[in-house]
């Protein structure tokens, strides 16, 4: 671990490519994060204005609150980048500023969308062009979340958080209230908490 600030980032796709995850999971979640990857490293260089690479740290998690799926990436990021050039690491001036969440935001969309298209070229996820189309037009008008968080006050929580979600699982012990060959009820949280048997 570094001696700098770290931002805990959040990226976020639009619900409507969710078919997409689930027909082609291994393409699609790596097209998250290949996107969110360059998306960074875009947005960062031109803070910087010079050739540097940021640093992070992804989670994958594929489900929200409620247990439904919900593609996102948690990230970790130092406040700082490496200098290609001068071979050294660069810490900035403001370290509470890791880039404008606006143009990183509005760069994630532009990335991703374009990525989205070659991998359709190149694997034709999607069978019918006229479906692809449509998608296409859906997803121009969605925004694709990304969300900054204040940076953690020292490293040891960077620990904890990574600790927390690399080993987080959809339901944990306390959550199952009876278990048979069959069948598994458990709570969930959507107004409120309720049952659900799956």
């Amino acid at each position: 671990m570094l001696p700098v600030s770290y931002f805990h980032v959040i990226f976020t796709v639009p619900h409507e490519l969710n078919n997409l995850y689930l027909s082609h999971g291994g393409q699609m979640y790596d097209l998250l994060f290949k996107a969110a990857w360059k998306a960074l490293s875009i947005v960062v260089k031109q803070r910087y204005n010079k050739d540097v690479m940021p640093a992070m740290i992804a989670v994958l998690h594929s489900w929200g609150q409620n247990l439904s799926l919900h593609p996102h990436l948690h990230c970790i990021i130092p406040s700082g980048v490496f200098d290609n050039k001068q071979g050294k690491w660069l810490t900035p001036g403001d370290t509470r500023l890791l880039c404008s969440i606006e143009k990183l935001t509005v760069q994630f969309k532009e990335v991703y969308l374009n990525m989205f298209h070659a991998l359709q070229n190149t694997h034709q996820l999607i069978r019918f062009k006229d479906q692809y189309i449509t998608l296409q037009n859906e997803l121009k008008d969605k925004v694709f979340n990304v969300n900054i968080q204040p940076p953690f006050q020292n490293p040891d929580h960077v620990i904890q958080y990574l600790g927390r979600y690399s080993h987080r699982v959809a339901i944990t012990n306390s959550r199952i209230i009876t278990l048979s060959d069959s069948q598994v009820s458990f709570l969930i949280w959507t107004t409120g908490i309720r049952e659900k048997k799956l």
